[in-house]
């Protein structure tokens, strides 16, 4: 009932461990789809000697990055039912049955959960609960990310009709552009208060490319300007002051100041606003010593 798409490029280790935790899903009829994206042979070699009938493994010709991916095994998946999983990421026990029943349930287009997070780089486990988003969804996740795909299960046919929330440009942060985009349309959706996969985030990870991440805000607030400014004059400012931040972060200082000098211009009323541009006449040495003191909270 339930196809498992699972983008994967040169890890096989910790593919091996995110297979585990779906070997013990309790679902009848799973079917496991993996998309090589053109890595070396060993996770090839790997599959074929596991002979397990319920994975389809296909390898791209040249890399296509996670979400071609995504929408590679989705045209391919046999099944009414879709999750999606990350090769270094870990399904906890029962996880999907829960899911698949609060799905049929009323018949939803997709269910979400909250999730873990094992930051392998700050020696950090941090529990994301997401019940906020079962309240107002499209207020919260234009504040800013809710769901990821792991955590949640889709209807196929309601993915095939929301291909063009699939959004390449916008990695490492395509969940949050997808997850606003499908916002635009009428759907029905559920949250269940379980958590139901661990995000490994560690030195490999895709959205720890700081630059990368820097450049999908960007490219998001971009995209749905019009939207933001039409839900939250004040959430659009917050997302330009974190652009902002994050460029001075860098040290790309004319970047930094033209995104604070946005967020002013869309919501005047914003002390933090106000202090940012009352920053700029200030002498350089206090202006970088209360924008370090500022930023170090906002990024870190």
């Amino acid at each position: 009932m339930i196809s498992v798409i699972i983008p994967t490029y040169n890890s096989l280790n910790t593919l091996i461990e995110a297979l585990k935790s779906i070997f013990i899903q309790n679902v009848k009829g799973l079917e496991i789809i993996i998309i090589d994206d053109s890595s070396d042979n060993k996770i090839k070699h790997y599959i074929t000697s596991l002979n397990n009938c319920f994975i389809k493994y296909y390898k791209n010709k040249k890399v296509l990055g996670t979400t071609e991916s995504r929408i590679k095994g989705l045209l391919l998946a046999s099944n009414q039912y879709i999750a999606f999983m990350d090769h270094d990421d870990i399904s906890t026990n029962n996880a999907y049955k829960m899911l698949l029943n609060a799905m049929k349930k009323n018949n939803h287009d997709f269910v979400f959960s909250n999730y873990t997070i094992n930051n392998h780089l700050t020696k950090t486990v941090i529990k994301k609960n997401l019940s906020i988003f079962k309240k107002n969804f499209v207020k919260n996740i234009l504040y800013g990310p809710g769901p990821f795909f792991q955590c949640c299960l889709f209807k196929k046919d309601f993915l095939i009709n929301s291909l063009n929330c699939f959004d390449k440009k916008s990695e490492p942060s395509e969940d949050w552009c997808f997850f606003i985009g499908i916002t635009q349309n009428t759907m029905n959706f559920e949250h269940i208060n379980i958590y139901s996969f661990m995000w490994n985030l560690n030195e490999k990870s895709q959205s720890n490319n700081y630059k990368k991440e820097l450049l999908a805000l960007k490219y998001i607030t971009k995209k749905y300007y019009s939207i933001m400014l039409k839900n939250s004059k004040k959430n659009l400012s917050l997302q330009f002051r974190k652009i902002g931040c994050m460029f001075y972060y860098l040290k790309e200082y004319e970047n930094s100041v033209y995104y604070f000098k946005k967020a002013f211009e869309i919501n005047r009323l914003s002390l933090k606003n106000f202090v940012l541009m009352l920053t700029q006449i200030m002498p350089q040495k206090l202006y970088f010593m209360l924008m370090n003191l500022y930023v170090k909270k906002i990024v870190s």
